[in-house]
């Protein structure tokens, strides 16, 4: 999504509902400034599927974003990735360890 789909997207979401998805808490959503804080229920847009997966065409119009709070949205993140191979992960950087070998 380009940064005017994203902020359209979180804009219209949080005039729908303001609360996280996740948890129910009501999320705050304001313009930061650089270098700004972000606070644990700032209104974030979360992805219901994997983005690592691609498109899902079978999907069709179905929302695949909502919005969370910060809070949940990074631990959702952090789950996720732990629970990836990190062969899986290197791959998806394109960075490699020192002696590793692609294959």
């Amino acid at each position: 999504m380009s940064t005017k789909s994203v902020v359209r997207r979180r804009t219209n979401l949080f005039k729908k509902d303001p609360h996280c998805f996740w948890c129910g808490c009501e999320v705050i959503y304001f313009s930061l400034a650089i270098g700004q804080k972000v606070p644990n229920n700032f209104a974030t847009l979360d992805h219901l599927n994997d983005r690592t997966v691609g498109d899902r065409p079978d999907l069709g119009q179905i929302e695949t974003t909502v919005l969370s709070c910060q809070k949940c949205n990074n631990s959702r993140a952090s789950k996720k990735v732990d629970s990836l191979p990190r062969e899986f992960l290197w791959s998806k950087s394109g960075r490699y360890p020192l002696g590793y070998k692609k294959q």
